[in-house]
C-alpha cells in the first residue's frame, strides 16, 4: 500500500485471503466479509442510487462472533 499512498501509514494488516485464519487463531468465526466495492453499495449510496465516495481497493470490513463451545 505504501506505494500507492506513500503518506499514509498502515496500523495494522492482515494479508490477502489470511483474514479466517487470522480470526481463527482468536477463537472468532466469520460472520461477513466485504470488499471495497461491497462497502461503496452498502454505505455510501446515496437516496437516488449514485456513489458518494470510494473506498480505497485495500480496505475490507470483517464481522466475526466467538466460536460456539
Amino acid at each position: 500500500m505504501k506505494e500507492h499512498h506513500a503518506n499514509e501509514g498502515i496500523m495494522f494488516a492482515i494479508g490477502e485471503g489470511k483474514a479466517k485464519l487470522f480470526l481463527d487463531q482468536k477463537g472468532l468465526k466469520m460472520i461477513e466479509h466485504m470488499e471495497n466495492d461491497e462497502i461503496e453499495r452498502a454505505f455510501l449510496l446515496s437516496e437516488n442510487g449514485s456513489l458518494m465516495g470510494q473506498i480505497t481497493e485495500h480496505f475490507r470490513f470483517v464481522s466475526a462472533s466467538p466460536k460456539s463451545k
